[in-house]
């Protein structure tokens, strides 16, 4: 964290701002950032109206959000208003972004973008640092996380821990200084997570030829239909590109044929209802015929923790 802290020049004058949990490890940044001389502003949680007030009262330069703090500031009406000509950078991390809300997150606010990639065994393992978001010139890195930390490194391997190429999906093995040397009490989960020094994340992704890596999905939510692999987070941004969609989630479902289908549970915008054969046919204009949603629901609000991560396995317990 000091790291991103010394990227992005923080220093005095520069005034943070902190809206997470105080158990999460984003937390840490309210210590870098004072490390730096810089200022520390302190929320009790997440409300748009306060993030908003805060940032014009204090004039804050930096804040760290997770991604549906980012889409519910964008969305809210008093972003027509609000003064956030102060802020410098959003940082952003904890769980995943689309490109659809990325887009629309640059578009609303005039700062840079900074993501983080990691995890409390590992703290940050890659940055996609402000001037890699350009969604004119690399488009493609919209959905990426960035490239190592410095003193980090970053394998992509299959089954067996065999390398992966470039541009081939396994799973993300992390190792440096910053890795966990094991859970409190825990061997039988820390064997589970540490083979030979090195952190096996459970997150699915590969490196492009750039060295950028690309995270696409948990391991554990795979889902598995007709004896091919599907990612939830392929289909949720495609299905996030629609103009009725505010957000939704797809997960795995029971099948008699298939063995599971891929089932989406979207939040519809205000006033839009869900139409299924105009999301049948944006679907299947974009993805392979196995990975479109053959069920859709519909939902108020997707089931988060406190941190904003998706709550997969409650949205599967609902579907019955």
């Amino acid at each position: 964290m000091c790291t991103v802290a010394l990227d992005l020049m923080v220093g005095p004058g520069h005034v943070f701002l902190q809206v997470m949990p105080m158990f999460h490890i984003m937390v840490i940044f309210t210590h870098t950032f004072a490390f730096r001389g810089a200022r520390n502003v302190i929320l009790p949680g997440f409300d748009d109206s306060q993030v908003f007030r805060a940032i014009a009262e204090h004039r804050v330069t930096h804040t760290v959000l997770v991604p549906t703090a980012i889409d519910a500031l964008v969305a809210a009406p008093d972003r027509a208003t609000a003064d956030c000509s102060s802020l410098v950078t959003i940082l952003y991390g904890a769980s995943p972004i689309t490109p659809a809300g990325l887009r629309r997150a640059l578009a609303s606010f005039n700062c840079g973008f900074h993501q983080i990639y990691g995890m409390t065994e590992v703290g940050t393992a890659t940055i996609l640092g402000p001037g890699d978001h350009d969604p004119e010139r690399r488009p493609d890195l919209m959905a990426s996380a960035g490239r190592d930390m410095p003193l980090v490194e970053i394998d992509i391997v299959g089954p067996g821990g065999r390398p992966c190429p470039d541009g081939q999906s396994g799973e993300i093995v992390i190792s440096g200084p910053g890795v966990t040397d094991g859970y409190w009490n825990d061997p039988a989960s820390t064997a589970g997570v540490l083979q030979h020094g090195r952190l096996h994340s459970g997150d699915i992704g590969h490196r492009d030829s750039t060295g950028y890596i690309f995270v696409t999905d948990r391991l554990k939510d795979i889902i598995i239909t007709g004896g091919e692999n599907v990612s939830p987070r392929e289909v949720e941004a495609v299905i996030e590109e629609h103009p009725g969609v505010q957000e939704c989630a797809v997960i795995g479902l029971p099948d008699q044929r298939y063995v599971e289908r891929v089932h989406a549970v979207l939040v519809m915008k205000p006033g839009c209802q869900l139409d299924e054969p105009s999301l049948r046919a944006h679907c299947a204009q974009r993805l392979a015929g196995y990975k479109c949603p053959r069920s859709y629901a519909t939902a108020e609000r997707l089931p988060r923790n406190a941190v904003g991560k998706l709550l997969r396995k409650d949205l599967r317990m609902a579907a019955g």
